[in-house]
């Protein structure tokens, strides 16, 4: 995870500040940071068409400037070949902001909010546990291995399909 190009996309500033310090602690180097799922489309975008490069994994909120934005952000990065965890605050077992960060589609719970560099820090640890896990191993080394031979997104050649068991690549 030390050597992905990440993005982390959250809404509220003083979470992206935590998340900041912690991956500067966690020695992830390769770090950009977005406000919305509005920034994180554009950001995408621009980076494929200016470095011709793709994010490895992307890190995002869930609620942002809409309730359903955080699928908005997975299924774009996934257009682009990344790896999307969504990564919000929530009540164990229930619904809305909470004292407990949870990470999907894992299901994993941190205890802690995301405005503390020290969740984030435990946050990185279990992303990064998780790519090392199937299936997401396996999804992870399959997009860095498709990376290799296509320099285009994947909606020039094919249509992704969200379904209840995770995202597949269907071709035109």
């Amino acid at each position: 995870m030390k050597k992905m190009k990440i993005l982390i996309v959250d809404d509220k500033k003083e979470n992206i500040t935590a998340a900041k310090v912690a991956a500067e602690k966690f020695g992830l180097c390769d770090v950009t940071y977005a406000s919305s799922a509005k920034e994180v489309m554009e950001i995408i975008v621009t980076v494929y068409e200016t470095e011709k490069t793709f994010f490895d994994l992307v890190i995002s909120d869930l609620e942002m400037e809409e309730e359903e934005s955080g699928m908005m952000v997975m299924i774009k990065s996934a257009e682009y070949l990344a790896l999307a965890i969504i990564v919000t605050g929530r009540e164990k077992g229930g619904h809305g902001h909470g004292p407990s960060t949870k990470i999907q589609p894992t299901g994993r719970v941190v205890d802690g909010r995301k405005d503390d560099c020290c969740v984030w820090e435990k946050v990185f640890h279990e992303i990064e546990k998780t790519c090392t896990e199937e299936p997401y191993k396996q999804i992870l080394e399959s997009l860095q291995s498709y990376k290799k031979f296509v320099t285009r997104p994947s909606s020039e050649i094919g249509k992704l399909v969200l379904t209840d068991y995770g995202v597949y690549f269907k071709r035109y």
